[in-house]
């Protein structure tokens, strides 16, 4: 019992560090945003992005350039011809052949719109997301004024599922974990979905070369590499917020999980103790939960504890819930966290035994 009151305790102490963590910040940036290089890969989704293009070529940013770069899709001439009939003299479309592959995934791609792209300021979204704010650029790319690499938020879009509130929570939950960190100067991931960094910082660590033989790792591996020698700031207000739509099925979403994982085992040491501190801490309250429950008499003592860790803890995440417009989530975190703690595990094992194929 004293066991499961600690890990209450310091589980509701770790939510208010969160909370204190991503607090809004108190002035408003006023820089002017840098100029900046917004880049774009893709493989197989040119017709989405197209759709969507405009959410980004209409964005209120004095000066920047959007480089897309199709990536061996199929179709290739057909690819070209949808291109053409879009005009704007800020975007500038590549095609890629397969002989030009030198990296898995797109690493490729990202290294060739990186050596493309004419401005220092760089920053990253994929083809299947869409900025609702006109804002986006400025918000993601402002802090790139001060600080080496700027990390932003990607939700998904809300859907009327169970699989979908799962997803979103586990974006949530994960998004809150290392955009505290960052913020108390302990980067160790981000998100390819919405992040900037300098083109200058990109070449001094020569690149992707040192995980070019995986096929995930441009965002999180990357922050790895840069986190010791580099400044990172977090962007968390709603204009700079990304949206895509979130896996169709469990299986989907597995693979996906999957291949975000399979980097894990190249985190610095320090970043796996933590992340595995976290994780165990969490899945042992829940197992000390349901034990103390089948074992222990004193119900109304486990009952106290339960609702005190649902009223601190969610009641200061709320707040977060809010800032992060997911609030339709908290009612519902007490059932996901555990279905999610169980399936990391599946993860991990996912990410030794399933073909990732890359959109």
């Amino acid at each position: 019992m004293i066991l499961f009151i600690v890990l209450t305790a310091i589980l509701c102490v770790y939510r208010g560090m969160q909370l204190w963590a991503l607090h809004p910040p108190k002035e408003k940036n006023t820089q002017s945003p840098p100029q900046t290089s917004l880049i774009i890969c893709y493989r197989n989704n040119g017709g989405y992005l197209r759709q969507n293009i405009d959410h980004f070529l209409s964005q209120q940013h004095d000066c920047f350039e959007c480089i897309v770069v199709n990536d061996f899709s199929e179709h290739l001439q057909a690819e070209k011809k949808a291109w053409q009939t879009i005009k704007d003299g800020r975007l500038r479309v590549y095609h890629l052949a397969e002989h030009q592959k030198s990296h898995k995934g797109k690493k490729n791609a990202l290294s060739f719109a990186i050596d493309k792209a004419q401005y220092e300021h760089l920053v990253f979204t994929d083809s299947d997301c869409v900025a609702p704010s006109k804002e986006w650029l400025n918000a993601i790319s402002a802090p790139l004024n001060t600080h080496q690499i700027s990390i932003g938020y990607a939700p998904f879009f809300k859907e009327p599922s169970l699989l979908n509130k799962l997803i979103r929570f586990d974006c949530f939950l994960a998004a809150l974990d290392y955009l505290t960190f960052a913020k108390v100067g302990m980067p160790y991931m981000g998100v390819g979905r919405n992040m900037g960094y300098l083109k200058s910082t990109f070449l001094k660590g020569d690149g992707f070369k040192k995980h070019a033989t995986l096929d995930s790792g441009d965002d999180d591996l990357f922050i790895q590499q840069h986190s010791k020698e580099s400044s990172t700031e977090i962007c968390i207000t709603k204009e700079s917020f990304v949206y895509s739509k979130a896996k169709a099925s469990m299986y989907e979403f597995i693979l996906q999980k999957s291949r975000h994982v399979s980097t894990a085992p190249k985190y610095k040491k320090s970043d796996i103790f933590l992340l595995s501190t976290l994780y165990f801490l969490r899945l042992s309250w829940w197992i000390l939960l349901l034990l103390l429950t089948c074992t222990s008499k004193n119900t109304t003592l486990i009952c106290a504890i339960v609702l005190f860790r649902i009223l601190v803890s969610e009641a200061l995440c709320f707040r977060l819930y809010k800032r992060f417009k997911e609030q339709d989530l908290v009612f519902t975190s007490f059932i996901l966290e555990p279905i999610l703690l169980l399936f990391y595990p599946l993860f991990h094992l996912g990410s030794l035994t399933l073909k990732h194929q890359r959109r």
